[in-house]
């Protein structure tokens, strides 16, 4: 409890065997489209694994890609850390994007979307939008 409450975040969490909420809010966080692998980015988790895990467990388990650092060189490859702003901006959900970014989730800088390639040429507005929304959350990071 302390740990989603405390240091500024104010979520207030649900009982744990209340499963329904727990869901919603994986999928509010699009932590569901890590687990589904519903976007290009790809998430190693057996059916397994997704049937025998609580979504409690589930969201812990993509909570903690918060804090995650590779333990080698991951130049040119896309860690944990980076994956919860990645799948909610690939899906287009701002909102999702806002709360992430709100929980201290890791910003990439802007330049990182164009190396990307992935999104980096959509003419889409909402990505723009969302991009925006990034670029100052970055800046917030860095003061």
């Amino acid at each position: 409890r302390s740990f989603l409450c405390g240091d500024g975040f104010h979520i207030q969490p649900p009982l744990v065997q209340n499963h329904d909420q727990w869901a919603m809010l994986l999928e509010r966080l699009k932590f569901d489209w890590i687990r589904d692998n519903k976007t290009q980015i790809f998430t190693e988790l057996s059916k397994f694994w997704k049937k025998s895990h609580t979504p409690f467990e589930q969201f812990a388990h993509f909570f903690f890609y918060r804090d995650a650092t590779p333990s080698h060189e991951s130049k040119g490859m896309l860690t944990h850390r980076q994956k919860p702003i990645m799948v909610a901006t690939l899906a287009g959900d701002i909102d999702a994007v806002v709360l992430l970014c709100d929980l201290g989730f890791y910003v990439p800088p802007d330049y990182f979307w164009e190396m990307v390639g992935i999104v980096g040429s959509s003419t889409n507005s909402q990505f723009h939008e969302i991009r925006k929304v990034l670029s100052y959350f970055f800046e917030i990071g860095r003061a």
